[in-house]
């Protein structure tokens, strides 16, 4: 029997909880364009989490989902090489929503921006952002600049060198738990879990803008990037449960 979390007034039972969530993002998705859609996306993730009962409902519901055989539109779950987790929940069309639990100390090896634009709010901990942007009217030694080509069926991306690229820091901040933020895909940045705990945001990539995204930085592997291990939905819904464990356990 699925488990029975606390939702707060007017989602109903917890089983549906994930459910209610699933249908007024569809609705935002298929309304508006990127930039808008993105926006009220992160509002409404926001909102949705703001209760920790809330939030709990709904990644248990989730998980409740996949142990019982439901078949869910969702992408590949997989632990980045960055030695995060990624959790794919459920997908909209072009549109993906994904967990990612990043553990203490970790965070991205390079600058890079992304074939997409995307919403994502901090569900549990903090990660620290820096963005660029090229200056390409700086003089001097710029970085290594890679193209990284959209995903193979088996996950490996092809890397294509082009010409070196200058970057201006543009912004810092840190996105605590309820905040949420919205990137560009054109933006480059890079992502620190500078904590002593897990770090999970709850991220909503918007369709692709473009075939490839960059990374930015010299590498070993210079035409192909390896495909990364793929998180099965045990380990998967383990990680999701104990979120929601830590989420409903902050409530008196």
């Amino acid at each position: 029997m699925p488990t029975e979390l606390r939702t707060r007034a007017g989602l109903g039972t917890a089983q549906s909880a994930f459910d209610d969530l699933r249908a007024q993002l569809a609705v935002a998705t298929a309304t508006s364009g990127d930039g808008d859609s993105l926006a009220q996306t992160g509002r409404l993730l926001a909102d949705a989490f703001a209760d920790p009962r809330n939030g709990a409902a709904i990644l248990g519901s989730w998980a409740d989902a996949i142990d019982a055989g439901v078949e869910l539109d969702r992408g590949r779950s997989q632990m980045h090489n960055n030695g995060f987790s990624k959790i794919s929940l459920a997908r909209f069309g072009a549109w993906n929503l994904r967990l990612h639990v990043w553990p203490a100390g970790r965070g991205d090896a390079r600058i890079h921006d992304h074939r997409w634009s995307f919403a994502s709010i901090a569900v549990d901990g903090a990660l620290d952002v820096m963005n660029y942007t090229p200056d390409h009217d700086a003089t001097g030694e710029g970085r290594h600049t890679y193209r990284l080509y959209d995903a193979t069926g088996a996950g490996e991306k092809r890397l294509e060198r082009v010409e070196d690229a200058v970057l201006r820091p543009t912004s810092a901040y840190r996105i605590a738990a309820g905040a949420f933020h919205v990137l560009d895909y054109r933006d480059p940045h890079v992502v620190w879990n500078t904590t002593s705990t897990d770090a999970v945001t709850l991220m909503l990539s918007g369709p692709a803008r473009r075939e490839y995204s960059h990374s930015y930085g010299a590498r070993d592997v210079t035409e192909v990037l390896p495909a990364p291990a793929v998180v099965d939905d045990g380990s998967a819904t383990t990680q999701v449960r104990a979120l929601a464990a830590r989420l409903d356990g902050r409530v008196s």
